[in-house]
């Protein structure tokens, strides 16, 4: 298997535009290897924040263009984080022309336990509480079943009561979707 390329090799003051995009070609390798060459696979390269704001929006990296009338198997993780003692992340997937189910696991590192929470394109995913110091580990697992005109399945997030400290979706938080039918 293709070995996944160092930090090094996309970041730092000597790092030229030729060797980053060979860091680039390495990522790709690395993850046709690992998921298959007919998924889709969106990764966070960079933290998204949001503050002071409780409107769900479209995450800036996390979405997916998918054929219509067809049936995905995705999966999703998400680390969340914010310096708020009092912190909320809210959370939806979107896919405008179908619908999803899902399995949604809820971890903090540093514990054994988890939450486990069955959610689907009518419902709406839990509040989860983010504490300074804390991360969140959400994963998913997703069918999403598109309709006749396929589109853009995508994370929309914000925070569940405005807080002026920021709420992160941190770098390395990825998005994918394999088609099966």
């Amino acid at each position: 298997m293709t070995a996944l390329p160092a930090k090094t090799d996309f970041t730092g003051p000597t790092v030229t535009e030729g060797q980053f995009k060979t860091a680039l070609e390495g990522m790709h390798d690395y993850l046709t290897a690992a998921i298959g060459s007919d998924a889709l696979f969106a990764i966070k390269a960079a933290d998204e924040s949001l503050s002071s704001s409780t409107v769900l929006q479209d995450d800036d990296d996390l979405q997916l263009t998918l054929e219509a009338n067809s049936t995905y198997q995705g999966k999703m993780f998400l680390n969340v984080t914010s310096a708020s003692t009092n912190g909320n992340f809210v959370h939806n997937l979107i896919e405008a022309d179908g619908d999803w189910s899902a399995v949604m696991i809820i971890s903090e590192i540093g514990l054994a336990s988890a939450s486990v929470s069955a959610v689907d394109s009518a419902t709406t995913p839990p509040v989860i509480g983010v504490s300074a110091g804390v991360a969140r580990k959400i994963r998913w697992d997703i069918e999403i079943n598109t309709g006749g005109s396929g589109g853009v399945f995508k994370l929309q997030w914000a925070q569940s009561f405005s807080e002026a400290t920021a709420t992160i979706v941190k770098a390395g938080s990825y998005l994918k979707a394999t088609k099966l039918a």
